[in-house]
């Protein structure tokens, strides 16, 4: 087994262990796993660090749990901490640790950050299309129901006379991030997949 398969598969079998004490609803392991395998993707046909790459997807969301126990702590930022730890345990090559890093540090939807290296790009975009699509619905809404949000405002569902609230409503969710997602990618190809997701959510609101 090569050195890269080898350091892969252990931080594999090191998330998944931690994932299992620190679960967040719709960003556990399976969602890093789902990521990593989109990142792999994206990144056919792109001059990228696939070593760099999969560390980073598989490591870029260790921190959701700790932001959720204290809203201050920014999860990126608590991930790129508890990634290099890891990447240090276990005798990542040093020379790469930084760029696994940044890749995870800009990751995040909410700081709207432009990466700049390709493997940044492509793991911000490989995040943002997994809440897309038929995972992005189970996601949104599994999201609410662990944190007590009701599905939509009775009086008026699609917020045509009403301030958007994603923090009370499931399904404004969809029309503060998850339909505008499309719009922040930085690969062509990224572009390609959640734009065929963005079909689906609008299909899925139709049916609603």
């Amino acid at each position: 087994m090569q050195e890269h398969e080898r350091l892969i598969n252990e931080i594999k079998n090191i998330v998944s262990k931690y994932y299992e004490n620190n679960f967040f609803s719709g960003h556990e392991y399976s969602h890093s796993l789902r990521v990593y395998n989109l990142c792999r993707i994206l990144a056919e046909g792109e001059e990228v660090d696939e070593f760099v790459l999969e560390a980073a997807a598989l490591l870029h969301d260790l921190g959701r749990e700790w932001e959720r126990r204290d809203p201050s702590i920014d999860h990126a930022e608590k991930s790129v901490e508890l990634a290099q730890e890891i990447l240090n345990k276990i005798g990542f090559p040093k020379e790469k640790i930084s760029q696994v890093l940044y890749a995870i540090k800009v990751h995040r939807f909410s700081k709207g950050v432009k990466p700049e290296t390709i493997e940044a790009k492509i793991l911000q975009d490989a995040d943002r299309i997994d809440v897309c699509g038929a995972i992005g619905i189970a996601t949104a809404f599994a999201y609410g129901g662990a944190y007590g949000l009701q599905l939509y405002d009775i009086d008026d569902p699609f917020a045509e006379n009403r301030p958007l609230n994603d923090k009370k409503y499931c399904l404004d969710h969809f029309y503060t991030k998850l339909l505008n997602l499309d719009k922040t990618l930085n690969t062509k190809r990224g572009k390609m997949f959640a734009r065929k997701r963005k079909m689906f959510l609008i299909k899925f609101l139709k049916e609603f």
